[in-house]
């Protein structure tokens, strides 16, 4: 048993040290208007621009942005910028993917 004891110390070390190692990806964004919109910076209407920035997000080689108003659309990129066209509240949902780990960030976006 005693010839067994530092084997099994080694292969803890070793399991806890992989474990350890895994990253996992972190889904993060945020969005507004630009600073030169002439709107106050808490009200977006119909046809704003509006920047959706997901650079605050981290340990990801996949990002997928969807928008519940265009539920067949898949967007890609770190920044993105859009607009919509009527008064509502919109779901906004970023996916980032590490290997077969995923983060996902959900919010709404309100247009008045």
């Amino acid at each position: 048993m005693k010839a067994l004891y530092p084997f099994l110390v080694i292969a803890l070390m070793v399991s806890l040290i992989t474990s350890c190692s895994k990253k996992e990806p972190v889904s993060c964004f945020s969005f507004g208007l630009p600073l030169d919109t002439l709107n106050p910076v808490d009200t977006i209407v119909p046809g704003n621009v509006i920047t959706f920035d997901a650079t605050c997000s981290q340990e990801y080689t996949q990002l997928y942005w969807s928008f519940s108003d265009k539920k067949d659309s898949v967007y890609t990129g770190t920044i993105l910028y859009r607009s919509f066209d009527s008064v509502g509240t919109y779901g906004v949902k970023l996916r980032t993917i590490l290997g077969g780990r995923e983060s996902v960030k959900i919010d709404s976006v309100r247009i008045q």
